[in-house]
């Protein structure tokens, strides 16, 4: 596939899953503190279902399956290695912040709802970011494929600001290893869903003065 065409794909998704949450953020955070962040997971919920069924029912237009994605066993278990390594590095350095390290093991009806968040997310990003983009990508070299890959990652995540950006971009890189070294996106989705479901919602409240 055409890299201005895999791009394509992969904007439909970004605009619908993380498009939406940057311009209903101000109306969010109306509420008190605690309704606010609860709101704000399940809008970040729908808007990655939202995002992720869109981009699926394009895909099924062109005959892709989830074996075309990446969903297929490892072909070690190094990838899972390596992805867990790589969850507990970027999760130890966002714990280092007071307030997500505070959150991280707070067992609430906000936490819960992180956690889904981060199922969803590891999930719907990894497949886009990873199963699609290097599958439909590798032609082009692991590379050039891995790059592409994690740009795009990094940039889908600008309302995070320019680290934000950029440590996912590293993310990025790190997991399209993984993925390279296994040819499954599985230990993609496993490392992401971990990272997310320890920073969360710390992050998002301290980010966005929740």
């Amino acid at each position: 596939m055409r890299i201005s065409s895999v791009i394509k794909y992969v904007m439909v998704f970004v605009a619908v899953a993380l498009g939406v949450p940057p311009l209903l953020y101000h109306f969010v955070i109306r509420g008190s503190p605690s309704i606010s962040v609860d709101l704000f997971l399940i809008m970040l919920i729908v808007s990655e279902l939202s995002g992720i069924s869109v981009f699926f029912l394009l895909l099924r237009k062109l005959g892709i399956t989830f074996g075309d994605l990446g969903y297929r066993r490892p072909t070690s278990v190094l990838p899972y290695v390596l992805a867990l390594l790589i969850a507990l590095a970027y999760a130890g350095v966002e714990l280092q912040i007071p307030s997500v390290m505070e959150y991280s093991l707070k067992l609430t009806t906000t936490k819960l709802l992180a956690v889904i968040a981060a199922i969803v997310a590891g999930f719907s990003e990894e497949t886009v970011f990873r199963g699609f983009i290097m599958n439909f990508t590798k032609e082009y070299g692991t590379l050039m494929s891995s790059l592409l890959s994690a740009s795009l990652f990094g940039l889908s995540h600008l309302m995070w600001g320019l680290g934000g950006v950029l440590g996912t971009f590293l993310l990025g890189l790190g997991l399209a290893y993984v993925l390279s070294k296994g040819r499954s996106v599985v230990p993609c989705v496993v490392s992401h869903t971990i990272i997310d479901a320890l920073i969360e919602p710390g992050l998002i409240i301290t980010f966005f003065h929740l």
